[in-house]
């Protein structure tokens, strides 16, 4: 499980609990009794006018009885064409429970539920934590996977004028073990905010590849585009081990 706020301030929304790095969508695995897994990666989202960066790191330990809790830190900054470059860091905190399933059955499920809280002074009236509950359904089919989530997220409030609407998170992916060392992917996220349903939501198209480079030890990389909202470009870089 890969828990990682991605600094919540800049990013438009919490990223889900894992998937093997770098999806965005959740598959519905948990760590066994006594393993970890510990993922670092860099994330870059361009869109007109804004850079945003995020550098951030996860930590994962499997708890037994299909449980499995995470610990995350990030940093990130937003540069524009016009003001100061923003700067934030977050720390997030996740909890994922098997539902049903196992990890080798044909079909698995899994609740999860992640908390963000921005790091650093608070002006009043902002809510400087986000919330994420998600659940996801995986579907393995040979060297082929499918999976499938729905959830509903809670964004920080960044001053009092402001109230950010609930957000309604949904995503599909398809994972494919081309051998056993590479893996590719492409995936679609659907956000849409449950507060405001006349509103158009935001869709972003994703495809990556995470590669085994030593026992333990693998890459992964992935390029993505949104619409909807703001069009934006975004690509990811890190490492993971498992031990």
């Amino acid at each position: 499980m890969r828990v990682v706020g991605v600094v919540a301030g800049f990013f438009t929304a919490l990223r889900p609990a894992r998937a093997a790095f770098p999806l965005a969508v959740d598959d519905a695995a948990v760590c066994a009794p006594g393993q970890a897994e510990i993922v670092s990666a860099w994330q870059y989202n361009a869109a007109a006018g804004t850079e945003e960066q995020g550098a951030d790191g996860s930590a994962t330990l499997g708890l037994g009885r299909g449980w499995e809790a995470s610990l995350a830190g990030g940093y990130g900054w937003l540069r524009t064409e016009r003001g100061p470059d923003r700067r934030a860091h977050d720390v997030t905190l996740g909890l994922k429970a098997l539902c049903f399933g196992t990890e080798t059955a044909a079909c698995s499920g899994t609740l999860s539920a992640t908390g963000t809280r921005s790091i650093g002074p608070s002006p009043a009236g902002r809510r400087p934590w986000g919330g994420l509950w998600l659940a996801a359904v995986t579907h393995r089919q040979g060297a082929t996977s499918f999976d499938v989530n729905a959830g509903l997220e809670l964004p920080p409030r960044a001053s009092v004028a402001e109230s950010p609407p609930r957000r309604m998170v949904l995503g599909a992916a398809v994972r494919r073990d081309v051998s056993a060392r590479l893996m590719v992917f492409a995936e679609c996220t659907r956000t849409v905010e449950w507060d405001r349903p006349g509103r158009p939501g935001s869709t972003q198209v994703q495809a990556g590849a995470q590669l085994a480079v030593a026992p333990a030890w693998s890459v992964g990389v992935s390029l993505g585009r949104s619409a909807g909202g703001p069009s934006a470009t975004t690509a990811a870089l890190g490492v993971t081990m498992v031990r």
